[in-house]
């Protein structure tokens, strides 16, 4: 006869398979949760890397291009003119700055294996390279970056000059930069393959593109750049437009002297224009103002820096004079120290101060 269970025992056993039941439930459910959230994670983790990739393809792409021409710039250089060479890598280096800073407004998103925060700093590097090529060309031929038309006049700045060992030693530093940031951008590259978006970057590489592959490169370029009679340096300082304060009199009876209105000092102002294709830096401008009857003198040095291809005015401050006297005005150009321009630049005027009211 079977052994009949007791109510509680039923009771009991129904109990735990009610809580079996509810957990079995829970569990797929957590289970269908879970593989919701995974899912959505890697729809997000799509959407991130295809969007900056598509954004980062546009800065690749540049980024290349920008390299390519700074590669012929630079392998025609000994070839071209001081004027083409500069608007060259003007453009070149404004190229690779820009790129940099779009960039770096893409690093902060969040990709896999921070991709962006990788093609940021190759852009970095590259930009930074591209300013270090510039500024040795710069000290080798004693150049500067022309002015932007319409853009603030700002003072003439020349890195100072370079040996040919100084400058081999500081493009080998920008290669070595240049193959950092070409491995930087390939890692990018493969962490958006592998990822989940499986997007694939363009290459931009920049270290096998310029001509600074070896030491032996180096060491050639530097050479034709600083034989180059293309690139030669060409002086030509001259004494511009003069004037005086106070002013000339309308009629000047006679032609070797200035005759100006009355006052008790006189303010030069003096134009140097560098017909040139270097920076002329310092220049000093030296007048001497000697009053024709004592031989007093007084003498004011203004100094200018002058970027190829411009001018500037220097201006003397006042020199008490007397009305009625007569002033012998000496101005002298005197080119920078070292420089193997001509003698000083000199100009004569002879002024003469118009009598006062009550002369």
């Amino acid at each position: 006869m079977a052994r009949r269970r007791s109510p509680r025992y039923r009771a009991t056993l129904w109990r735990r398979v009610a809580i079996a039941a509810a957990v079995t439930v829970l569990l797929l459910v957590a289970v269908a949760a879970a593989s919701r959230s995974a899912a959505h994670q890697v729809g997000y983790r799509v959407v991130v890397d295809r969007s900056f990739g598509r954004q980062a393809q546009v800065l690749a792409r540049a980024s290349a291009s920008t390299a390519q021409q700074l590669s012929a710039s630079l392998t025609t250089a000994p070839a071209e003119n001081r004027q083409v060479l500069q608007v060259a890598l003007d453009h070149e280096v404004a190229a690779a700055q820009s790129q940099r800073q779009d960039a770096a407004a893409l690093a902060s998103t969040p990709t896999t294996a921070q991709a962006a925060a990788r093609f940021a700093a190759a852009l970095t590097a590259r930009a930074s390279a591209a300013t270090t090529i510039r500024t040795v060309l710069d000290g080798l031929l004693q150049m500067a970056p022309l002015p932007i038309p319409g853009a603030p006049s700002v003072p003439a700045v020349v890195p100072p000059p370079l040996t040919a060992a100084q400058a081999q030693a500081q493009l080998a530093g920008a290669q070595a930069a240049l193959v950092r940031s070409d491995l930087a951008a390939e890692a990018a590259a493969v962490a958006l393959l592998a990822g989940p978006a499986h997007f694939h970057l363009h290459p931009s590489p920049w270290a096998t593109v310029l001509p600074f592959a070896t030491p032996a490169a180096i060491q050639a370029f530097v050479g034709a750049v600083t034989a180059s009679p293309a690139l030669a340096a060409s002086h030509d300082l001259r004494i511009g437009t003069v004037t005086l304060d106070p002013p000339p009199l309308p009629s000047q009876p006679d032609p070797q002297v200035i005759a100006v209105l009355p006052g008790t000092a006189l303010t030069l102002g003096v134009v140097v224009r560098n017909l040139g294709n270097v920076v002329e830096q310092p220049v000093a401008v030296v007048v001497t103002i000697t009053h024709a009857a004592t031989g007093a003198y007084t003498q004011r040095t203004a100094h200018l820096a002058l970027l190829a291809g411009t001018s500037a005015a220097a201006s003397t401050g006042p020199v008490t004079i007397s009305p009625g006297q007569r002033y012998e005005v000496t101005i002298s150009v005197l080119p920078p120290p070292g420089d193997p321009a001509a003698p000083p630049l000199l100009r004569h005027l002879v002024v003469e101060v118009a009598p006062g009211a009550g002369g």
